[in-house]
């Protein structure tokens, strides 16, 4: 175990430091945490964990750059796709111009009128 020294910032601006325990083992931890703390702590930051994993599937526009381009890679046709062989710099290119499609897909999926069955 050791102690690291952290900034705290509200609003963006640094307002000061803490000093915060670091366990280095599960073993550390019991042995100088409550059980009822480490249960409290650990169930607590379970929930925010799996509350944040479901906000993202509901929340595409916040997707990264990576899962956005791969979303674009497989909007390429295959043609597309050959007329790059062996070049990556040429096919991430490609891919690149289908980004406002991909936009254009999650912003729809993110809509709430894309919830609304249509008769």
């Amino acid at each position: 175990m050791h102690e690291d020294t952290k900034v705290v910032k509200t609003l963006g601006k640094e307002v000061g430091t803490v000093i915060v325990t670091i366990y280095d083992t599960v073993e550390e931890l019991i042995a100088n945490v409550e059980e009822s703390v480490i249960l409290s702590m650990f169930n607590k930051a379970n929930v925010i964990a799996m509350q944040a994993k479901e906000r993202q599937i509901h929340s595409p526009e916040k997707m990264g750059k990576n899962k956005k381009m791969k979303l674009a890679f497989n909007l390429l046709s295959t043609e597309e796709i050959i007329s790059c062989q062996g070049d990556y710099e040429a096919l991430e290119s490609l891919a690149l111009t289908k980004m406002p499609e991909v936009e254009a897909s999650l912003a729809a999926d993110a809509s709430p009128a894309a919830d609304v069955e249509t008769e």
